[in-house]
């Protein structure tokens, strides 16, 4: 549970910032995940090698980043990579598949209702944010 405290404490300002900004700055980020190393591994039940897993999920969107000349922004990355260190592979994996469903769905809906067109970006930290909500409540049922 502690994990969850942590992406708590990363997510809510990286939303805020993503939202009015566009821009999640790294300094934060890297803040926000330096403690999730010793934290995880004094008192949670992620495993280091599922937060390295984690970690590296993250930079597969940093690659992604470069090939897609920042359609996914280095930001939305460097986030899933410090969230990745705090939850562990599988969760953050999961958690982004749902952001990403939750955007795809939110975009078709911005277009047929003409507020986006095919290719105007949404700042991915909200839709992460919510794929976190949800993989949380999927943890306890």
């Amino acid at each position: 549970m502690i994990s969850w405290i942590g992406a708590g404490l990363i997510l809510p300002p990286a939303v805020v910032l993503d939202l009015k900004k566009r821009r999640i700055p790294l300094l934060i980020l890297l803040i926000a995940a330096l403690p999730a190393v010793p934290v995880n591994l004094l008192w949670s039940e992620t495993h280091w090698l599922e937060m390295a897993g984690g970690a590296l999920f993250g930079g597969v969107f940093l690659l992604l980043a470069v090939v897609t000349h920042e359609k996914i922004g280095y930001g939305d990355g460097f986030l899933i990579a410090a969230l990745g260190l705090w939850l562990g592979i599988e969760r953050i994996a999961v958690s982004t598949l749902l952001g990403m469903l939750a955007a795809g769905f939110t975009g078709v809906i911005l277009m047929i209702l003409k507020k986006k067109r095919r290719k105007d970006q949404l700042p991915f930290a909200p839709f992460l944010a919510a794929g976190c909500v949800l993989r949380l409540i999927l943890e306890f049922i």
